[in-house]
């Protein structure tokens, strides 16, 4: 979309019927001559604020004794795995950017632990 060839400033785009999802938008300023500079991109999210539930593959402990989950999330989105003796004090221990396709994630030090409770929500 061009903007600004025949308004004047400040501009504005109007873009409807978007569908739902993430975008990353650019803008570029391209002068008489054609020489062209472009503006970071700008993330921007269309839709729900507020992903769906990531979807829970399968969780099982290993013979080794570690914990093992693979989970799906949405597209888009970060998750956050969290960790919890008592359901009340929970602990973040890893940050996945995007995992739409089957993420696994295992617990190392479960073995060595007590009753450990996880969930994954969307990230920070």
């Amino acid at each position: 979309m061009r903007l600004g060839e025949a308004a004047a400033a400040p501009y504005r785009l109007s873009w409807p019927n978007v569908t739902a999802g993430r975008y990353q938008l650019i803008a570029r300023a391209i002068d008489n001559l054609g020489a062209a500079n472009d503006s970071a991109p700008v993330a921007v999210t269309v839709g729900s604020l507020t992903p769906a539930a990531p979807r829970i593959g399968s969780y099982t402990r290993q013979p080794d004794g570690v914990f093992k989950l693979t989970f799906t999330g949405e597209a888009g989105w970060s998750w956050q795995v969290e960790i919890s003796a008592d359901l009340k004090t929970w602990t973040a221990v890893t940050n996945l950017v995007d995992a739409a396709a089957p993420v696994t994630y295992t617990d190392p030090e479960s073995k060595s632990q007590g009753w450990r409770f996880y969930r994954i929500k969307s990230g920070p």
